[in-house]
């Protein structure tokens, strides 16, 4: 399932776009992204953790990069539950 969720943080004139990954695994959910921006947050919710990562992006993206424009930040979101079954035979 992807889902694009657009954050707009506006200090420039340009656009900066980045896509992060939230991933449910084992009863937390934590964080993917690619090396530029090198985010590495988790949560035990996806409401918690989306907003850290909103917080967190644009602060990243400055110090790091010193980027101060406009983001646009998408979401990709990846969850797999391991399920046990039982095949009843009649």
């Amino acid at each position: 399932m992807i889902t694009d969720i657009y954050y707009f943080y506006k200090r420039g004139d340009s656009v900066k776009k980045c896509t992060v990954k939230l991933v449910w695994d084992d009863g937390i959910w934590y964080t993917k992204s690619d090396e530029e921006l090198g985010i590495v947050l988790e949560s035990g919710s996806f409401d918690a953790l989306v907003e850290r990562v909103r917080i967190a992006v644009p602060e990243m993206l400055e110090l790091n990069c010193g980027y101060t424009g406009e983001i646009l930040l998408s979401f990709e979101i990846e969850r797999a539950d391991n399920l046990k079954l039982r095949v009843v035979t009649a």
